[in-house]
């Protein structure tokens, strides 16, 4: 038996034991902590779905379309924090995954795209559902909508590129990886070597950047931090709240990092950007003189349309450990390219505390307590929204769809958690809810998962409740139901000041959902929701709630938002 060790530090064993490629792979996801993966079977992959028989500790969820599968995979990944894999065929399956690929992508979720593909020998020649025969490069088509992507081209360079992969997905800023294998070579059995996956170190920061940095918080007599989706990495959040006190400054998150922060905390200004709170968006307009960026993109919703108010700071440092993000949209005079939970306890230990004790607190546009109903009659969407904060746990995960309901959801929803609120805004495609609350809901099976959709989104991604019906999970699914495609409606009637309609239905979502399996409810009043959870809900299936909502409510938007929102509500 021979030892050696490669130039990244791992360690291979090489056995003369010979395993089917197949059967490795499997073994090298579970090194790498995988417990469930996500798949839809066909001809090109189905060696790893046999080989996923000898493994009873590794749960299997086949969800009805392969975009499903990745955002519930998604889903599982970016609320436990761990890898998890997905399979698909070849052709028509890896083409159906790509919106969810480049969703995975731009949310840096760590998932294992492998991929089947018809044996090398018929590659070209049109057999059965083989893309390269009409010219479809999978390697090109899926290296831009992830972080890398590889051909396998044979038995012996299969392993090396699987660790490689894992090593990839779970690093710095983790996201998706491609793997494509031809049928005949996950098929192969080859002279198995024992690899451990070692991720890459982390970046370390300037010592006399966080100092300086550091001194400008202790100094600064109007400091704000703005906290991204990029703070939930491991303990961040923990951190962040430790460092936020030791300087008694406010926070304020993004929409995709809501929940990083705690809202009920003293220092929550609550989100800013689209969906934004009132607290944020006035602190900011008072003026700032040093403000801390971490684990945030800056992006379009983040910055509600980049404000030129986050221009103004005379101190703008930026911590994230994606150099790419770093002034793409703003000019920092502060870059700290690393691991912001790393960053966080170094900021805080790098100056003394403040001991005034500062006081601020989230105020919303509108009391969901007084503006009950609306012109119709019908209960408002902020009003729904808080009978499910206020009836469910307070460890409960929201995942949010896309559409008017976002911006309601993140106003209206109060989250103490930071795996509490998941939206996958990156690519920002509608469907994506109901698949990442049930992948949520198997990384968490103890906690309370809800699904907020709209209407339009609930038909998009209808196939998903099946799935989590057929997996037996307890996800709660709140329609929020205005029979329209409302977020174009209003965009478009903001933009040219008139629009015409974009509905939905009617269409009785809790006959279809009942018959996918689920438990239903139909709510149209304040104070119903509760009722209808309690009497209804059941911890082996899901329960979809269809919430007639009142269509004159509204939400304030920057103007380029407003200005957009037709352009780009439906682009799925």
């Amino acid at each position: 038996m021979v030892l050696s060790e490669r130039s990244d530090g791992a360690k291979a064993v090489a056995s003369p034991a010979a395993r089917r490629i197949a059967d490795q792979v499997i073994d090298a996801l579970i090194r790498a902590g995988v417990t469930t993966v996500f798949g839809v079977p066909g001809g090109a992959v189905v060696p790893f779905f046999d080989a996923l028989y000898d493994q009873p500790g590794v749960r299997l969820v086949c969800p009805k379309h392969e975009a499903g599968a990745m955002f519930a995979a998604a889903g599982f990944a970016r609320t436990s924090g761990r890898l998890t894999a997905v399979f698909v065929t070849s052709g028509p399956g890896l083409l159906n995954a790509l919106n969810g690929l480049a969703t995975a992508h731009l949310d840096g979720a760590p998932v294992l795209l492998i991929a089947g593909d018809v044996s090398t020998n018929l590659a070209g020649r049109h057999s059965l559902q083989d893309g390269s025969s009409h010219g479809i490069n999978v390697k090109a088509v899926t290296a831009s909508l992830s972080l890398a992507s590889f051909d396998v081209p044979n038995a012996g360079a299969a392993m090396p590129m699987v660790h490689q992969a894992i090593a990839i997905a779970t690093s710095g800023r983790c996201g998706p990886v491609v793997l494509n294998f031809p049928l005949d070579v996950a098929s192969a059995v080859h002279r198995e070597a024992k690899w451990t996956s070692t991720p890459r170190p982390p970046l370390a920061a300037k010592a006399d950047e966080i100092h300086e940095i550091a001194e400008a918080l202790s100094r600064a007599t109007r400091p704000l931090i703005l906290a991204g989706s990029g703070v939930r990495r491991g303990d961040g959040a923990e951190k962040l709240r430790l460092l936020a006190e030791h300087f008694q400054v406010p926070v304020m998150t993004t929409p995709k990092g809501k929940g990083v922060f705690p809202e009920s905390h003293p220092l929550s200004l609550g989100v800013y950007g689209h969906g934004g709170h009132v607290s944020s968006a006035k602190y900011l307009e008072t003026g700032v003189d040093v403000l801390l960026v971490v684990g945030s993109s800056l992006s379009d919703p983040a910055t509600n349309g980049w404000t030129e108010l986050l221009r103004r700071p005379t101190v703008f440092a930026q911590v994230d450990v994606d150099p790419m993000l770093i002034g793409r949209n703003y000019a920092p005079t502060h870059v700290l390219i690393a691991d912001c939970a790393q960053v966080m306890p170094a900021l805080a230990a790098a100056a003394p505390p403040k001991s005034t004790r500062a006081v601020h607190g989230v105020v919303h546009q509108r009391s969901p307590q007084e503006h009950r109903v609306g012109d119709s009659g019908l209960i408002t969407p902020e009003r729904a929204l808080h009978e499910l904060s206020s009836e469910l746990p307070d460890d409960t995960i929201f995942t949010v769809d896309i559409g008017e309901h976002l911006i309601f959801a993140t106003h209206y929803l109060r989250t103490t958690r930071p795996d509490g609120f998941l939206a996958m805004t990156g690519l920002a495609s509608m469907g994506t809810s109901i698949a990442g609350a049930s992948g949520a809901q198997l990384a968490q099976p103890k906690r309370k998962v809800v699904a907020v959709c709209g209407d339009g989104c609930f038909l998009m991604a209808v196939a998903d409740v099946a799935t989590a019906a057929q997996e037996g999970l307890p996800i709660i699914v709140a329609v929020l139901n205005d029979e329209r495609y409302g977020m174009v409606e209003l965009g478009t009637a903001a933009l040219y000041g008139r629009t015409r309609e974009y509905p939905i239905g009617p269409v009785d979502i809790t006959t279809t959902a009942r018959g996918l399996g689920a438990s239903v409810a139909t709510v149209r009043a304040p104070d119903e929701i509760g009722a209808a959870i309690q009497d209804l809900w059941r911890p082996d299936r899901p329960l979809v709630v269809d919430i007639r909502i009142d269509r004159s409510s509204k939400m304030a938007k920057s103007k380029r938002f407003e200005s957009l929102l037709a352009v780009t509500s439906k682009a799925t």
